[in-house]
């Protein structure tokens, strides 16, 4: 369990849940092609393996009075939102006799113990990004389920989502967070400790699964790796979406396709004034062909600066990291827009 009054990331989680420093260190490199899995905070659950909390849809009023003369009522509208976790690992189990054979049993374990800590982590950050428990039950609802029905509407979610006038189902998106505990944070089942549980059971029988019902075993290692995690957004103003990015018409000198430049700049206004850590996640794609239109079109590159210790690009000063998760295969995203 995480000490109290303090925030952590799940990059912070997993290091103190992976007590090997190496599987740490191993969990710190497989994040760093999908950044958001080591930046979202995370807070224990407040209802089991749910969280529960209040979102704000509408301000109060406020009114001019004269003297002798009283305001009248107002307060600001909310609703009470429960978020869902999920349960999301697997399973494997080696032969011990192959292990040894590999000369170094731990690194040989540890090996696979990191396959399958990338895949975890893979479908995990497609979840938050797609992820939607309405037609999967298993899932959370992730950031684009989120923000799909566009608004020209300030006081509306769909006011953070930006278009970038593509059609077909060869688009990508690029997304704006602020990570905060009243913005958007990940959430683990209340009691537990949050992150990658690693269980490990050494010189188990095990049943040969060739030759299933012949009652044939082996001795051999087993693993259990498992990781608990949802999602809640208690402001939507922390989250906004450039979508409708047409890959196929990305150009370097902008003569066709979405500025991407444009996008972030109109993604950055919207999270004007939120207060939090701001970082844009985007694919390689998006990434590559920002850095080509800025060359083209300012005769400059994007720019860098330390974060965490690790240099990173940025624009107007919120930093850019790599997200595989995002695709270039999303379907288009219709509806009323705002043009600002």
């Amino acid at each position: 369990m995480a000490e109290i009054g303090v925030e952590y990331n799940l990059l912070d989680l997993h290091r103190e849940t992976l007590n090997n420093g190496e599987l740490a260190k191993i969990y710190d490199m497989i994040t760093q092609t999908n950044e958001i899995m080591r930046d979202l905070i995370m807070i224990e659950a407040n209802d089991g393996t749910g969280h529960k909390h209040s979102e704000l849809t509408g301000l109060p009023t406020s009114y001019y009075r004269a003297l002798n003369q009283g305001y009248p009522k107002s307060k600001d509208s909310t609703k009470i939102v429960r978020d869902t976790i999920a349960k999301h690992g697997g399973r494997f189990t080696a032969d011990r006799a192959l292990a040894k054979l590999s000369g170094n049993q731990a690194e040989y374990m540890a090996r696979k113990e990191m396959n399958f800590m990338k895949s975890i982590i893979e479908t995990l950050a497609t979840v938050t990004f797609y992820g939607n428990s309405d037609t999967d039950s298993d899932q959370y609802f992730g950031i684009h389920t989120r923000l799909s029905v566009p608004s020209g509407d300030r006081t509306n979610a769909g006011y953070n989502i930006v278009d970038g006038g593509g059609v077909g189902a060869d688009n990508l998106s690029m997304v704006g967070v602020v990570h905060s505990a009243d913005t958007i944070h990940g959430i683990y089942p209340k009691g537990s400790q949050g992150g990658l549980q690693i269980d490990r059971f050494n010189d188990v029988l095990v049943d040969d699964d060739s030759a299933s019902g012949s009652g044939k075993k082996f001795v051999g290692h087993e693993r259990v790796l498992e990781q608990d995690m949802g999602l809640a957004v208690p402001s939507w103003r922390g989250i906004t979406r450039a979508c409708n990015i047409d890959v196929s018409l990305l150009t370097p000198d902008i003569s066709t396709g979405a500025d991407l430049g444009l996008l972030l700049a109109r993604m950055a206004f919207r999270m004007m004034g939120v207060p939090g850590k701001k970082v844009f996640y985007a694919n390689a794609t998006a990434i590559s062909m920002l850095f080509q239109q800025r060359m083209k079109s300012v005769g400059g590159q994007v720019g860098h600066k330390e974060v965490d210790g690790q240099q990173v690009y940025d624009f107007q000063g919120i930093p850019i990291k790599l997200c595989d998760a995002l695709v270039n295969t999303e379907p288009t995203v219709t509806g009323t827009f705002s043009p600002v």
